[in-house]
């Protein structure tokens, strides 16, 4: 009970608002995106993983568009499922979470690449 609190409690935390119009929607969440986008970038440029130098015939961003895509209409599934403990997201956050991964994306793939 005590980890299914926190999980709720950590969701509903990051799920703060930050800004929102009829075309922006920034939340807390939104920061976990741009660090997906790094990690996902990081994998795909530093992987000698087999699968990942067969992608690299594909642009990097390409392979980061499709893995982003892919996880939000994961996501859409999973938040419409009954019991769900995420509450569901409107299209214009899906939207802006995947520019929000792509962002993350650009930044490892541009300037932090020494890590």
């Amino acid at each position: 009970m005590g980890l299914l609190f926190s999980v709720e409690r950590l969701a509903s935390d990051l799920g703060t608002v930050l800004y929102k119009n009829s075309n922006i929607f920034i939340d807390k969440w939104s920061l976990v995106h741009v660090l997906f986008g790094i990690l996902i970038m990081y994998y795909l440029v530093k992987s000698d993983a087999w699968f990942i130098k067969k992608l690299r015939k594909y642009s990097s961003y390409s392979i980061l568009f499709f893995f982003l895509v892919t996880f939000e209409i994961y996501e859409f599934y999973i938040y419409g499922k009954p019991g769900s403990i995420l509450a569901s997201e409107t299209s214009i956050d899906l939207f802006w979470d995947v520019v929000f991964g792509m962002l993350g994306g650009f930044l490892y793939k541009n300037y932090v690449k020494f890590i």
